[in-house]
């Protein structure tokens, strides 16, 4: 995660935030991850996150697997 862009080539596939933030999410036994639904208190308006989840991927050009990359904005 990240509060702005980076757009850095990474393991065959483009890493879009930039390193402010790096979170490890475990998830459950179907695979899924479960985040919280709102902002923590404090957080301005119009805060920006930039998010991307990477995983380990045998099958990837070069093991690693991203997904595309989201921009979320605070109400």
């Amino acid at each position: 995660m990240g509060f702005s862009t980076l757009y850095a080539l990474y393991k065959g596939g483009v890493l879009v935030p930039a390193f402010d933030l790096l979170v490890e999410l475990p998830t459950d036994s179907l695979g899924e991850i479960h985040l919280q639904t709102h902002w923590p208190n404090g957080v301005p308006a119009a805060f920006p996150l930039v998010m991307q989840f990477w995983i380990d991927d045998p099958e990837a050009p070069q093991g690693r697997a991203g997904s595309n990359a989201v921009r979320a904005l605070t109400p």
